[in-house]
């Protein structure tokens, strides 16, 4: 059987798999990752052996006896665990810790028979190997976790874009007036008590905004509130209830000036997004008093 075959068997894989260090840093531990100690010394090596089940027997890593059968004859070794002095009892993976082993982790080509028969080694190691970099902090236990090579640059591509996305958005809404416009819908879309002073400087309004410009969770948060198709309703809004064009009446309570109907948020973001989108002389005459009213 080729390769070709054998991942269409799903045997192999045509991808590639790291396993990355992750460590927990005691109170005690050294926290600097440029340490020549932090998580494991230079030089010093790892190595994973197939482990026993609770019962005594040798970890089985295969699904079928036809998955064995092809991987002995790909790699040319009698892989039954069963029989006495078998292959994975001698067998290991070592693994030599640096500090680009760090941040790049050490990788294994799962259409490689010989890697991908490491990678199952490793992974069968699943007390100190947690199944995914999301879940390495969910046992005390894990030391590594498993990433997908493909979804570490799928992610690290959507972060960047993302990133740009957002300091984009801050240069394009840099007054004071739309800074604070801004921090509002977001603290109202997370549901934080927090609140921007009236006399709120530009330092202090760019600092709120670095600090969530620090998480890539916030960010993108940030980012789509800022391309929701209401937007422009909501902030203009805001704007008019700074100016007293709207008027909070309660918690989630609003109404328009001179009106007496009542309207929750949501509901006047809709009213007034529908008066724009029929170009209703009504939605206009907001406007200007809104922007008349502007610093």
């Amino acid at each position: 059987m080729n390769i070709e075959e054998a991942i269409k068997k799903g045997y192999l894989s045509n991808k590639e798999i790291k396993i990355i260090p992750s460590p927990r840093i005691g109170k005690m531990g050294i926290k600097n990752e440029n340490h020549i100690t932090y998580f494991m010394h230079d030089d010093c090596s790892v190595s994973f052996c197939l482990p026993l089940t609770s019962r005594g027997d040798l970890v089985n890593i295969f699904t079928s006896e036809d998955e064995r059968k092809y991987f002995e004859e790909a790699t040319g070794q009698d892989l039954n665990k069963n029989k006495q002095g078998n292959f994975f009892e001698k067998f290991k993976v070592k693994i030599i810790m640096s500090r680009s082993l760090l941040k790049k982790g050490f990788s294994f080509n799962l259409a490689d028979p010989m890697d991908n028969l490491r990678f199952r080694v490793v992974k069968a190691n699943s007390d100190i190997i947690a199944p995914s970099w999301n879940e390495r902090k969910l046992k005390n236990s894990y030391k590594w976790a498993i990433v997908d090579s493909e979804k570490i640059e799928s992610e690290s591509s959507d972060a960047y874009n993302i990133n740009m996305e957002y300091w984009n958005i801050i240069g394009k809404y840099n007054t004071e007036s739309d800074l604070k416009i801004l921090l509002k819908m977001y603290y109202g879309l997370i549901g934080s008590s927090k609140t921007i002073p009236s006399d709120a400087t530009k330092l202090l309004l760019m600092k709120e905004i670095n600090k969530i410009g620090e998480s890539d969770v916030d960010k993108k948060k940030f980012v789509n509130m800022c391309i929701d198709k209401f937007f422009h309703i909501r902030k203009f809004i805001l704007k008019g209830i700074e100016k007293n064009v709207f008027k909070k009446e309660s918690l989630n309570t609003y109404v328009i000036k001179n009106e007496s109907q009542t309207y929750t948020f949501n509901e006047l973001v809709k009213e007034i997004s529908a008066l724009k989108e029929i170009d209703d002389d009504k939605y206009f005459k907001l406007e200007s008093e809104i922007e008349d009213k502007q610093e």
